[in-house]
């Protein structure tokens, strides 16, 4: 079995319609789902390797299956890979059974690994080691504010979580550690804009202290916003994305800590405006619209960010000079790839 087996971020289910192949990784989830015409349910596990998933199907042996896989464990699964409009890559794989197996055990061909090393299969982001450096430097730069003792408050108090957490369960930065590595970017990137602008217009044009905690801080209440289970890296919206979102949660942090330090409400009220105003627009979120630059700059940066990671992603399979497109969230995205930059050598 060991020598056809495939680690699932070296599979390629494409390649492999029509055939039966054993592939490997960590199961993040499972769910049972009702059968419509049909008094009966079955099962989708998804399979994680890292920054690759594959949902798994199977309509026979469910309640074993169900009740025998754990989420966070890494198990090789037989699959039949079979062509699918609607399915996950237009494809779908369904779980293999043994007509003549004597118990439900052997019915379906699962075998558990335990000697795979679980953390190596999570999805994590891969840029921590670059956000941390690039965080104690921007933590350095608003230190002397009332702006940035609120961010350092924060930060020393959430660092543990904003490390592990996503930032969002699909859209952007879905790995572990991508709201911190998110954060950081986009507080990076309004610094160098901001000072952009200062060099152009005037130096006292921008806050770039008030913008950049705004930016270090515009997603830190997805901490509230977000359920996540550390051992498989599967994240859901919490109760508390229905009854307040993360825009809100952050405004009462943000607020709490300003008591805590005893910062004037004037520069508390600046840095909740940042926050409350970044997704650019009422119907996108936002609580208000920004009004003041130091906020429209961190709601295009917040948004810049998210659609580079967006096109990131989908440029990994894709070769220059090429295109796709894809169902992303409400509407299809459209990528194509630019031809690469050709540097003429030296005559």
């Amino acid at each position: 079995m060991v020598n056809n087996m495939k680690r699932l971020r070296e599979f390629d289910a494409k390649s492999h319609l029509n055939e039966d192949v054993m592939v490997y990784g960590l199961v993040q989830s499972k769910a049972l789902k009702p059968m419509r015409k049909k008094n009966s349910n079955f099962i989708i596990i998804r399979l994680q390797d890292r920054d690759k998933v594959l949902d798994i199907t199977s309509f026979d042996n469910v309640e074993f299956i169900e009740g025998s896989i754990v989420e966070g464990e890494v198990y090789c699964f037989g699959i039949a890979v079979k062509p699918y409009d609607k399915g996950q890559n237009g494809v779908s794989c369904i779980i293999n059974q043994n007509e003549d197996a004597i118990d439900a055990y052997s019915r379906s061909q699962i075998w558990t690994l335990n000697t795979e090393n679980r953390e190596d299969y999570k999805n994590i982001e891969p840029n921590l080691e670059w956000a941390d450096e690039k965080c104690l430097e921007l933590l350095e730069f608003v230190k002397d504010t009332p702006f940035g003792s609120i961010a350092i408050d924060l930060y020393q108090r959430h660092m543990s979580e904003m490390r592990v957490y996503p930032a969002a369960s699909s859209y952007h930065h879905t790995s572990m550690g991508g709201l911190y590595v998110h954060s950081i970017s986009v507080a990076n990137t309004t610094l160098i804009v901001g000072k952009n602008y200062n060099d152009i217009f005037e130096k006292d044009f921008i806050n770039l202290k008030l913008l950049v905690s705004g930016a270090l801080l515009h997603d830190i209440g997805k901490i509230k916003e977000l359920d996540l289970n550390r051992d498989t890296g599967k994240v859901e919206y919490s109760n508390n994305s229905v009854l307040m979102s993360h825009i809100l949660s952050g405004i009462l942090m943000v607020t709490e800590s300003a008591i805590r330090l005893g910062i004037p409400d004037i520069y508390r009220d600046e840095l909740i405006h940042l926050i409350a105003s970044h997704h650019g627009n009422i119907e996108w979120g936002s609580l208000c619209e920004p009004a003041c630059i130091e906020a429209d700059l961190l709601a295009m940066a917040d948004n810049m960010d998210a659609t580079a990671y967006r096109r990131y992603k989908a440029y990994t399979d894709m070769a220059s000079n090429t295109s796709k497109s894809e169902w992303k969230g409400n509407g299809i995205l459209k990528n194509y790839k630019a031809t690469k930059m050709i540097v003429p050598t030296e005559i």
